[in-house]
C-alpha cells in the first residue's frame, strides 16, 4: 500500500509540524465516506494524514499528544463506519501506519476495533478486520518476532532464532524495487563495519536466479530468503508487511526494538 507512506511521513514530522490552530468542524465536508471510489485515493489518504497531524499541538506533552491522536483516530473510524469497505480501508491504513512508527499506544487502542458493531458486515468481513488487527498486534515494538527459517537463495540452511548476535536486521524487499537495491547496497558497507549486526533478507518479489546473482555480485553478508510465494508468503503475513522495503531491528532475544523507515533510521539507532 504505497499511500501508507503518506501517513508515515506526516506522522514522523509531528514534533516539528504540529499546529496550534483549532480543526474546523467542516474539515471533512468535501469527503463522502460512502463513496468507496475514494478508497486508496491520494485525496482521502492525504486528508486523513492532515487531520491527524493538525490535531497535534506543539505545547502538548507526550501523554496529551497520545490522547489527541487517539481521539482523532476514533473520530475517523466513526466517520468511516458508514460502510464496511471504507471502514476496512481507514482502519488498515491507520493501524499499519502507527505500527510502522512504533506508536504502540495507538495500535493498542485500535485493537478494540471501535465502531465495528455498528457496521453491517458478514462474518467473513468481520474476520478480515480481526486478521488485520492480529497481524499488526504481533509486530509491535517490544514483541517477540516470528521465526523465519528455511533455505537461502544460496541453498544454505538458516534459522532466525539460531542467529547469535546483538542485533538482527530483518529486511523485506523486492528485486523490482530500485529503492530496495539502494538500501541493500548501503547495508553491505554498514554490515562490513558493524559485526554486532546480522541481516536476514526476505525477498518478496523477484526471480530466484536474479536474486541469487544480486547477492553474489554485491557480496552482502547475511541470509537471503525467497520462498517464491510473493505476497501470499506466510512470512509476509507474520510480519504484517504491506510494502517494500520494510525493516525490523531485533535484539539478541529476537524482540522487535525498532522499525526503521529507511537506512538513515538504522544509522540513527547506533548513534
Amino acid at each position: 500500500m504505497k499511500i501508507l507512506k503518506i501517513l508515515i511521513l506526516c506522522l514522523s514530522l509531528l514534533p516539528c509540524y504540529a499546529m496550534t490552530q483549532n480543526i474546523p468542524d467542516n474539515f471533512f465536508d468535501n469527503i463522502n465516506f460512502n463513496d468507496t471510489s475514494l478508497i486508496y485515493s491520494h485525496e482521502l489518504s492525504t486528508k486523513i494524514a492532515d487531520y491527524i497531524t493538525l490535531n497535534q499541538n506543539s505545547t502538548q506533552n507526550y501523554e496529551q499528544q497520545q490522547l489527541a491522536v487517539i481521539l482523532a483516530v476514533d473520530h475517523l473510524l466513526e466517520l468511516a463506519s458508514v460502510n464496511f469497505e471504507m471502514y476496512k480501508f481507514v482502519f488498515q491504513f491507520l493501524i499499519e501506519g502507527f505500527n510502522e512508527l512504533g506508536m504502540n499506544e495507538i495500535v493498542d487502542y485500535m485493537t478494540r476495533i471501535p465502531y465495528i458493531e455498528s457496521i453491517e458486515c458478514t462474518d467473513d468481513q468481520y474476520n478480515e478486520i480481526i486478521a488485520i488487527t492480529e497481524s499488526n498486534s504481533r509486530v509491535k515494538i517490544g514483541n517477540l518476532a516470528e521465526n523465519i527459517s528455511g533455505k537461502t537463495v544460496l541453498n544454505d540452511d538458516f534459522d532466525l532464532y539460531g542467529i547469535d548476535n546483538e542485533y538482527v536486521i530483518v529486511l523485506f524487499w523486492s528485486y523490482t524495487c530500485p529503492h530496495c537495491h539502494d538500501i541493500l547496497i548501503q547495508l553491505k558497507e554498514f554490515l562490513d563495519n558493524n559485526d554486532n549486526f546480522s541481516l536476514v533478507s526476505v525477498c518478496v518479489k523477484g526471480k530466484h536466479n536474479k536474486i541469487k546473482r544480486f547477492v553474489k555480485k554485491y557480496k552482502i553478508r547475511g541470509f537471503f530468503y525467497h520462498d517464491g510465494l510473493e505476497w501470499n508468503s506466510p512470512t509476509i503475513n507474520d510480519y504484517a508487511v504491506t510494502s517494500t522495503p520494510s525493516i525490523f531491528i531485533l535484539n539478541n532475544e529476537k524482540i522487535i526494538v525498532s522499525k526503521p523507515f529507511d537506512f538513515n533510521d538504522i544509522m540513527n539507532l547506533i548513534k
